[in-house]
């Protein structure tokens, strides 16, 4: 009864831990350089953020749909960068080729990540440089559970270069409220699922004031506003597993520019656009025996691009299968698995724009 009672103990014990409430630390949430992490990104037509709040829920994200489409995000080293003159405190700069004129540049310390600034390429105004150097943003305290909030004020000088000639300068403040309205279970499409995920808000909203140019000419304040939802598990990535990130620019009331993006560290299933370019599609064995297995379908029309590649869970190439054009008909390819490791993989298949995505599993 004892050896009974004791195994018990043991299973509780592994449940709770997988089950336990998520803390982000400094050692868990702060990037360092050369650090890189790949991002899928859904359709926000088609995706809509969960409302779930509070404690042990469930996050579905099952049916989040591909909008074929990914960047990587990469921390460097600010000497390297544009900015290197106005943040040199900084511990890294944080870069999208999503757009490659916008560098974050960030700095931590014992209990906290700060936002020294940006450079950010605006609609209307170019590379505008936002150095927060009269009051830094906290954009994490640490350590942060479920329930902790907080807000947090910054300010400091933006500048740039009005009509790319002459050089202009104004202050700006605002705000960051930070939140964490819930934790528990994250379920991702082809069965990924994670427990232990916290979802953090962050709220911005900064306002420049008038900026005077030469002539009497002046342009009226800037309001910028952001709201990012993110889902992070701090055993499993520094960043967010999922990510909701909207913003916009404001001016007199009009937007200037806005923009919307839902990005994952994790494969999505295909959009109803990218089920019609095949049918048939096989993946036999799966999961793989003797380490092999083999991928067919049947294309409907010619491909004038295509690629074919296999990635691990953190969304790195491990194999290229296939790069070329394709014909009609019956595609087959072969293979060989003999050299992973055990574990899920994803063979994402890019056929001119459109994407399907097919889990495998190797033993």
């Amino acid at each position: 009864m004892k050896k009974i009672y004791g195994l018990l103990l043991l299973m509780l014990g592994s449940i709770v831990t997988a089950v336990a409430q998520p803390t982000l630390t400094q050692a868990n949430f702060v990037h360092n350089v050369g650090d890189t992490v790949f991002y899928y990104l859904a359709d926000t037509n088609t995706t809509v953020l969960n409302p779930t709040v509070g404690a042990n829920v469930v996050f579905d994200y099952t049916e989040v749909k591909s909008l074929s489409l990914s960047q990587t995000t990469q921390y460097l080293d600010p000497a390297t960068t544009p900015g290197a003159a106005d943040f040199p405190t900084a511990d890294y700069a944080e870069k999208s080729d999503a757009n490659s004129s916008n560098y974050l540049y960030s700095k931590s310390d014992a209990d906290s990540l700060l936002t020294l600034g940006f450079i950010a390429d605006i609609v209307g105004f170019g590379d505008v440089t936002a150095k927060y150097d009269v009051d830094p943003e906290t954009v994490m305290k640490f350590p942060f559970n479920y329930g902790d909030s907080y807000t947090d004020n910054y300010a400091g000088e933006f500048s740039t270069l009005y009509n790319g000639i002459f050089p202009v300068s104004t202050d700006g403040e605002g705000y960051v409220t930070v939140n964490a309205d819930a934790w528990g279970r994250l379920d991702m499409p082809f069965s990924v699922t994670f427990d232990s995920v916290i979802r953090v808000t962050r709220v911005e909203h900064v306002v420049t004031d008038t900026i005077f140019l030469p002539g009497g000419v002046t342009i009226n304040p800037l309001t910028i506003d952001a709201t990012v939802v993110s889902y992070y598990k701090p055993s499993e990535s520094k960043s967010p597993l999922l990510s909701f990130i909207e913003g916009s620019y404001k001016q007199d009331g009009n937007v200037v520019d806005s923009n919307k993006t839902i990005i994952s560290q994790y494969p999505l299933i295909v959009g109803i656009e990218e089920l019609e370019f095949a049918k048939a599609i096989n993946l036999y064995p799966n999961p793989t025996t003797n380490g092999a297995t083999t991928l067919s379908f049947d294309l409907l029309k010619k491909a004038t691009r295509a690629s074919i590649v296999i990635k691990n869970n953190l969304g790195q190439t491990v194999q290229e299968i296939y790069t070329g054009s394709l014909s009609s008909g019956k595609n087959t390819f072969n293979i060989e698995t003999a050299a992973f490791s055990a574990g899920i993989y994803f063979i994402n298949m890019l056929v001119d724009d459109a994407k399907i995505t097919r889990k495998l599993i190797v033993e």
